[in-house]
């Protein structure tokens, strides 16, 4: 009632989710304000339960005994009802939302791909700069060890290097 609602509105939100507290009862008078036979009287006598009372149900409530879903069930119902939530916060129906929602994950799988295909051409052209550079060193090095024959070569010719013979190291004495 200090919120702006009317006592039959109050006491309706109650019995409709079953006294769980106050907040289900305000999100269900959130959901429900534009609904045609709200201020119309509850078809049953209201019970007005002790407080005690109440908070025994919600405990028994709290300790599974109230619910009979699955916790896949259970999922698949909260997943929807923030679906919904989030529906009609945006202003849009639930199933412009999961197609938002649907968009929205095929756009990030796309970039994860796009990333991962990138970073797959990135190795390969570093991989191809290494070959490249290893040719180009081994190309260079033969290209040195020519040049060094051709030096020695002409060297040989002109007399101003003497080619060593290799001579057999001389057996060692036995010992005695």
């Amino acid at each position: 009632l200090e919120m702006g609602f009317t006592e039959l509105r109050a006491q309706k939100a109650l019995v409709k989710t079953s006294n769980a507290g106050i907040e289900p009862a305000i999100n269900w008078l959130g959901e429900h304000l534009d609904d045609a036979d709200i201020d119309e009287p509850l078809s049953t006598e209201v019970e007005v339960k002790p407080q005690a009372e109440v908070d025994a149900a919600l405990a028994q409530s709290m300790q599974g005994g109230g619910s009979k879903l699955t916790p896949e069930e259970k999922k698949a119902k909260l997943d929807e009802a923030l679906a919904k939530a989030r529906a009609k916060k945006a202003g849009i129906d639930v199933e412009s939302q999961k197609e938002i929602e649907r968009v929205r994950r095929e756009g990030g799988k796309e970039l994860t791909k796009s990333l991962r295909d990138q970073q797959e051409q990135q190795r390969k052209r570093d991989m191809e700069a290494r070959k490249r550079e290893k040719a180009e060193f081994e190309r260079e090095r033969q290209k040195l060890r020519e040049q060094l024959a051709k030096d020695r070569a002409e060297k040989i010719a002109a007399g101003t290097l003497v080619e060593k013979k290799e001579v057999a190291p001389a057996p060692a004495p036995a010992p005695a």
